[in-house]
């Protein structure tokens, strides 16, 4: 057994490594006993905190999944409302099978679909009035190959097309190309003028009013004709 015992301090006695203590790593003795003192409180601290965020974490899972039930309710709601739109019509059919005679119903059922054979075709209804005429260069440049060695012609197309002035009333533009000739595609071409949709009976303000109609007012193709 040891003979050193050890004895208390006396209360006058002060410590030459009290400020760089060698058992300590040279930390203070000091600032190691205040952080031992605060360590308490920090950790206190951080088991309350960990409990708010639990409990914040527990009302946010449970207000998610009110939430998702009510999302299933709604869309169970909204595919039943849906559906309810489209039934079924076979009682229509039943009932205008059974009012029609036997002839009528054999040739409904023999008859093709679509125009008869030989019928005459449909065309747009050429306009009575033309309101403006644009005379429209004959192009520098071929569109179909890009060449450039194109020879003007005195033949002059007309393009007529069709379109809507909001007020509403049509306005019929005549755009009168001017052509010229590609020696490689060894035809008449013609350029596009500004605000003409080549080929197209229909203008740029009629297409873009009936898109809105059809796609922003949700209006049915018959309406918007």
């Amino acid at each position: 057994m040891s003979p050193f015992r050890y004895q208390q301090t006396p209360w006058d006695f002060e410590c030459n490594y009290r400020h760089c203590c060698p058992h300590l790593q040279g930390l203070s003795t000091k600032w190691v006993f205040d952080e031992y003192q605060r360590s308490h409180d920090e950790h206190l601290e951080h088991w309350r905190v960990r409990d708010t965020q639990q409990e914040q974490l527990e009302k946010a899972l449970g207000y998610i999944g009110k939430l998702e039930k009510e999302n299933e309710e709604l869309k169970a709601k909204l595919k039943a409302l849906h559906q309810r739109q489209f039934k079924s019509n076979k009682k229509r059919k039943q009932q205008s099978s059974e009012n029609s005679s036997n002839d009528k119903s054999a040739t409904k059922k023999n008859k093709k679909r679509g125009a008869p054979k030989a019928h005459p075709g449909w065309h747009r209804r050429k306009p009575d009035h033309i309101d403006n005429t644009v005379i429209v260069p004959a192009p520098e440049v071929c569109p179909h190959c890009a060449c450039t060695e194109l020879t003007p012609v005195e033949e002059l197309k007309d393009h007529l097309q069709e379109d809507i002035i909001l007020q509403p009333r049509t306005h019929v533009i005549n755009f009168r190309h001017r052509q010229a000739q590609c020696p490689k595609c060894r035809r008449n071409v013609i350029q596009v003028a500004e605000g003409e949709l080549l080929n197209c009976h229909i203008g740029p303000t009629t297409k873009a009013a009936a898109i809105f109609l059809r796609y922003g007012l949700n209006l049915p193709y018959r309406k918007v004709k």
